[in-house]
């Protein structure tokens, strides 16, 4: 188990610095209509776009704002490369402290344990375990992201392996269990979906029309370069 020293860079900091225009709207809008339309398959009917505007507005405005977190955090991470074999670049503490950033310390986790106190998912882990204290260059990671920050880590303390007796973490363990079963058989659902999709393509059907039977919703993304997010 492990615990890391982190920079937190929230997205919430970005939220008034970002704007989402009405055309930026309509077009997530057109492109995801499904979601704005009802189950009823007898008469399906879309929510007119002023009265989810709002909503795709601020879904957008937290899209835009995590982003810029991240190229603040990456910004972060930049300077914490030598800029060439000769050059020495600064330490984790002396690069947040010319950008006055607040180091914190997470508490000890496991790679498939629960960060304590941190909104994070398994990226978040596993992102701490491969930090190297003995690499200049890895002993950080890259820019990590969740829901409502960004985050950059960097090698903190660790903690020997110890297996506890099964009484004292049976509930933990059956929880987990029932995750992963249920994982392996969502993971098998997509792969016959896949399968079947790959097939009645070839065979000529359209693929919106191939995934229905399965109880997915085809989804459209705003248009994006290979240069952006």
């Amino acid at each position: 188990r492990v615990s890391v020293k982190y920079i937190k860079f929230p997205v919430s900091e970005h939220l008034g610095k970002v704007d989402v225009t009405e055309k930026e709207a309509k077009q997530y809008y057109t492109n995801n209509m499904d979601r704005f339309t009802s189950s009823d398959t007898n008469n399906p009917t879309a929510k007119p776009f002023e009265n989810v505007k709002q909503e795709i507005i601020t879904e957008l405005k937290q899209q835009k704002a995590l982003t810029e977190a991240r190229d603040v955090a990456a910004r972060f991470v930049t300077m914490l490369i030598p800029a060439d074999q000769k050059s020495k670049a600064p330490t984790f503490e002396d690069a947040a402290k010319k950008k006055g950033y607040s180091i914190l310390m997470s508490g000890h986790f496991s790679l498939e344990e629960d960060v304590p106190n941190l909104k994070v998912d398994r990226d978040f882990n596993k992102a701490a375990f491969d930090l190297d204290p003995a690499d200049p260059e890895r002993y950080f990671s890259d820019p990590v992201a969740s829901d409502d920050a960004v985050y950059v880590l960097a090698t903190g303390d660790k903690k020997k392996n110890h297996l506890p007796e099964f009484a004292n973490v049976e509930e933990a363990v059956m929880t987990k269990a029932k995750q992963e079963a249920a994982e392996k058989a969502f993971e098998k659902k997509c792969e016959e979906a896949r399968k079947s999709a790959v097939k009645a393509v070839k065979e000529g059907q359209k693929f919106e029309d191939t995934v229905k039977k399965f109880g997915a919703t085809v989804s459209t993304n705003m248009s994006f370069s290979a240069y952006e997010a």
